[in-house]
């Protein structure tokens, strides 16, 4: 099954990036690590999870608007 293929290497890129987050978390609070760096890097972190959320959402197939089955 395609679908199912691409949902599991999905899960498997996201999850070292979930880990990495998670542990950036653990040393303290993420807003003020974020805020702490130079402008350059804020922008392109920015960058980087606006095209990860891109890259893993659904984008070509629009569900079915659910109360068309009433």
């Amino acid at each position: 099954n395609n679908e199912f293929r691409e949902f599991a290497i999905s899960i498997l890129a996201a999850f070292p990036l979930f880990l990495v987050f998670e542990l950036l978390i653990g040393k303290g609070d993420f807003n003020s690590i974020i805020v702490n760096k130079s402008i350059v890097l804020r922008w392109g972190l920015y960058i980087i999870f606006a095209l990860v959320i891109l890259a893993f959402g659904v984008l070509s197939k629009a569900p079915q608007f659910i109360y068309f089955q009433f």
